[in-house]
């Protein structure tokens, strides 16, 4: 519960997807932990430059197939599949949807359409999800229920003002990184 956290791990150990995971969670009003508004929000992601905003954050968001599922034996639900639980049961996986349904997803206006780089993803429920660079200067004046970081932000200006803009709606913050020396 805790309103700001650190996912740290090595290289490709799963930290952007667990982040990517509760913000979708959390835009698509599924928090479990009801720690975020069903709707109306404001969240923020910032990443290193486009390209792994593109190639990265909204390829795990916006586009099917990042992981596999598999249904449960027991609940018949799906659920992620487990290469080592679920070995024997590789043949009836099967690509996940995105982690943003295409149904909650009310527009899309895009730094780049042609490399898949949002800039802002509007949902149905009113959520605003809004893409920066950590190249570019914060924006100011805002008030936010989440941030995400996610691996090294350039600007040091891009850390305290994201604690002012989550302070009057006491949001949530995610920084999801790989240790550097």
């Amino acid at each position: 519960m805790a309103r700001q956290r650190i996912i740290r791990a090595g290289n490709q150990a799963g930290k952007t997807l667990m982040a990517c995971v509760e913000v979708a969670r959390a835009v698509t009003g599924q928090d479990p932990k009801r720690r975020y508004p069903k709707k109306n929000g404001v969240c923020y992601i910032v990443s290193k430059d486009e390209r792994s905003i593109g190639e990265v954050i909204w390829k795990k968001m916006g586009r099917a197939g990042e992981f596999s599922i598999i249904r449960d034996e027991m609940t018949r639900e799906w659920r992620m599949f487990n290469p080592i639980l679920d070995a024997a049961r590789k043949s009836e996986t099967k690509p996940a949807p995105p982690l943003l349904p295409p149904r909650m997803i009310e527009a899309i206006e895009w730094m780049s359409v042609k490399s898949q780089i949002p800039k802002l993803v509007k949902l149905i429920n009113g959520w605003e999800i809004y893409f920066f660079t950590s190249n570019a200067a914060p924006p100011q004046g805002t008030q936010v229920d989440l941030v995400l970081f996610d691996e090294e932000i350039t600007r040091n200006a891009w850390y305290p003002e994201a604690m002012a803009r989550l302070m009057k709606r006491r949001g949530r913050f995610i920084w999801s990184a790989t240790p550097q020396a």
